[in-house]
């Protein structure tokens, strides 16, 4: 269960969705929800008590649209960089995830994710959601981006914590060495026997309650153009991936494809950064 949620607002129409977002897990966590906004260094006092007031009736209307009691709320202003200020918050508030509004036209994710986002996923730990559709509920179906096995064990709870109620597909691209090709290897059948194994054993362990239906996908090729091959089959409203490493996806995600792939992504995305050693000792 998260405690603590961060949202960065500029208080624009594309961030609404993230405001909603927020609150939704916010209270349906029980966490606290602190959302910051980062001003104009001479913004004046009136100025500043308006932004404040913006920022309640807000989240109240959040709150009364999907009804939900309202969040443990405290608001941070900020007349720092739009970054500075986040790091800063990161740092005091030590949330467990940092949710971003997608920035700007529709298609144009890279303006948040080329700058802001990525800057943040390679200075700090903490998971940042980039928020983009309308709140219709609980998110119902999300993909694990996975290069093994081994993550989509680690990327799981993460899942559970975003309030995913139907179904949660592991996916995971397979990139045959040139032996492999050569010899004839069925790399993506042992991929996804591999991968049906963890998802059985996952199944197993949780609770006796109502928990989502859990799926493994596996198919040759690009990362990417496996991934988006099975959002289109599965139509998910999140995508969650790991940047450990440099190989599979993680590679897209701290290399210069990423602004590319957010071009297409139609759902919310959670990034969650996970180091090379900590992945080695929860294999």
């Amino acid at each position: 269960m998260m405690k603590r949620i961060l949202l960065a607002t500029d208080l624009s129409e594309q961030c609404k969705f993230a405001h909603e977002r927020a609150v939704a897990l916010a209270t349906s966590q029980g966490a606290e929800l602190r959302i910051l906004h980062a001003h104009a260094a001479d913004a004046s006092e009136t100025e500043l008590m308006v932004i404040t007031r913006i920022i309640e009736n807000r989240t109240r209307d959040c709150s009364a649209r999907h009804e939900h009691c309202e969040p443990d709320l405290t608001i941070q202003l900020s007349e720092a960089p739009k970054e500075e200020a986040i790091k800063n918050e990161i740092f005091d508030f030590n949330p467990d995830v940092v949710i971003l509004g997608s920035h700007g036209e529709p298609r144009m994710r890279d303006a948040i994710f080329g700058t802001t986002a990525t800057h943040l996923l390679r200075s700090t730990r903490c998971p940042i959601l980039v928020v983009q559709n309308p709140v219709e509920g609980a998110y119902s179906k999300a993909l694990l981006a996975v290069d093994d096995a081994g993550s989509a064990r680690r990327l799981y709870p993460f899942a559970a914590e975003m309030d995913v109620k139907d179904e949660i597909y592991a996916v995971h691209a397979c990139e045959p060495s040139l032996r492999e090709l050569v010899d004839g290897d069925d790399t993506e059948a042992e991929a996804l026997a591999e991968l049906k194994l963890a998802i059985s054993e996952l199944a197993r362990e949780q609770p006796e309650s109502p928990q989502p239906e859990l799926f493994a996908y596996a198919s040759q090729g690009d990362p990417m153009d496996v991934l988006q091959k099975c959002s289109r089959e599965v139509s998910p409203d999140l995508i969650i991936m790991g940047s450990h490493g440099r190989s599979g996806f993680a590679r897209y995600l701290l290399g210069s494809y990423s602004d590319d792939m957010l071009l297409w992504c139609p759902a919310d995305l959670l990034v969650v950064r996970v180091d090379v050693e900590e992945a080695a000792a929860a294999a």
